[in-house]
């Protein structure tokens, strides 16, 4: 072959190898980013996927939870209904039965001196109701006073003393008792009774007459 002809040949044939390298790492560079843009479009979908998942167990977690404390509500409300018809029967009865035990202890004490348990003379016994139930001025009915006994009555056999009652009681056992006499001035008594009267008009009228309150001329 010409040497001619050969040489320009060679020449396209390296032209066309080169081309071909060229475009060979050109296709290279594009595959690598490509490939480098499916792994970020990848990346993203499974960040999305999971995003998605994690609200959707979240809303279904809610939901479910929302779900189980209705139930646990309506539960506690059918319990709460059951217990108080249950108790409601127990409440009243227990309030009817200590009712009963008031009414029966407020009877037993006005009754107790016709008792064949009480030792004295029921004319002698005067009821006072608190702090203690009864006073005993035995003997007084015949004239012949022997001892002054201040008596507490307890329908319940169970039944303890209030602490005033035992105040009273280690009063009276240890002799911490006396007599006193209060003597009023008649003129004293005079007034106080004027005032009252007045006191009781003043409330049936209570617009004053002298513009004054009409207790102040008794005032000292």
């Amino acid at each position: 072959m010409d040497a001619n002809v050969l040489l320009p040949a060679l020449v396209a044939a390296v032209g066309i190898i080169v081309w071909l390298l060229i475009r060979l790492w050109r296709l290279r560079q594009e595959v690598g980013a490509a490939t480098a843009e499916v792994s970020r479009i990848s990346a993203q979908i499974r960040e999305e996927a999971m995003a998605q998942f994690q609200a959707w167990r979240q809303k279904d977690y809610d939901t479910l939870k929302r779900e189980q404390a209705e139930i646990a509500t309506r539960e506690a409300q059918v319990q709460l209904e059951q217990w108080k018809n249950g108790a409601e029967s127990t409440i009243r009865a227990d309030a009817i039965q200590k009712s009963q035990s008031v009414i029966i202890g407020k009877v037993t004490e006005h009754v107790v001196p016709y008792l064949p348990e009480f030792a004295y003379n029921p004319k002698d016994a005067r009821f006072i109701g608190s702090p203690v139930d009864l006073v005993v001025f035995d003997g007084l009915d015949r004239e012949s006073l022997e001892q002054i006994v201040f008596i507490e009555v307890k329908s319940n056999v169970k039944t303890g003393l209030t602490k005033r009652e035992r105040l009273i009681r280690d009063a009276i056992q240890a002799g911490r008792v006396q007599w006193r006499e209060i003597r009023l001035d008649p003129s004293r008594v005079a007034s106080v009774t004027t005032a009252t009267e007045v006191a009781t008009a003043s409330i049936q009228d209570p617009a004053p007459r002298s513009g004054m309150w009409p207790f102040r001329k008794w005032l000292p």
